[in-house]
């Protein structure tokens, strides 16, 4: 089963975040078009703190857009 594919090009300005999960981290990449990776990679707790953490991570980096998991 194939997942939903990208039609059209994103804004390259549009925050792409990629989740590796794991059964104790995620590892998790933040990155934009303009800019590339936007931090060093993380490792994220899949506990609720580390979803938590994640939320404020793409909050403040998004600037108000809807940015894409991948």
């Amino acid at each position: 089963m194939s997942g939903p594919v990208l039609l059209r090009g994103l804004d390259p300005r549009t925050l792409v975040v990629a989740i590796d999960p794991g059964k104790v981290e995620h590892r998790v990449w933040l990155a934009t078009g303009e800019q590339g990776l936007v931090d060093q990679p993380l490792s994220l707790s899949v506990a609720r703190s580390g979803i938590d953490q994640l939320e404020r991570l793409i909050a403040g980096r998004a600037g108000g857009a809807v940015p894409v998991a991948a």
